[in-house]
């Protein structure tokens, strides 16, 4: 049932008055690494972005010895940094425009998900009296 009203909201969420879309604010990927350990990979890519007053913080780690991909996140309500956004419904969607998984962010903001890495994933996150957030994720494969 809650899989159920987290998939309808964020549809009713997609009205293009009611949608902010989030602008990228920091990617770890992009940021020189310390000399000594340049020439090893990341393992974890950490992702800040923004939009109307919340900034959420994401970051990817592929799962070893699986094709899978585990995304942490939280919500943060820009204006007043102690003040986390429970209850919020996030959606991850494919190009296509099908769910692939869904979360609901504890009272921290704090939610995961795991999924098969694609192209072109979009997030959207619906929160209490807020727009609704919608982020492009791009190439995760």
């Amino acid at each position: 049932v809650r899989m159920a009203k987290l998939e309808f909201g964020a549809r009713r969420a997609v009205e293009p008055e009611k949608v902010s879309v989030a602008s990228l604010i920091f990617d770890s990927v992009k940021q020189t690494l310390p000399v000594g350990i340049r020439s090893g990979s990341a393992s974890m890519q950490h992702l800040v972005y923004e939009a109307d007053g919340v900034n959420l913080h994401l970051s990817f780690e592929r799962r070893p010895n699986t094709n899978k991909v585990f995304a942490m996140g939280q919500l943060l309500d820009k204006q007043a940094p102690l003040v986390w956004l429970g209850k919020a419904g996030v959606v991850l969607w494919s190009d296509k425009g099908l769910v692939i998984t869904t979360a609901e962010t504890n009272g921290y903001g704090e939610f995961q998900l795991e999924f098969e890495p694609q192209n072109h994933l979009r997030l959207t996150i619906a929160t209490v009296d807020r727009k609704s957030i919608r982020i492009s994720l791009g190439n995760l494969e």
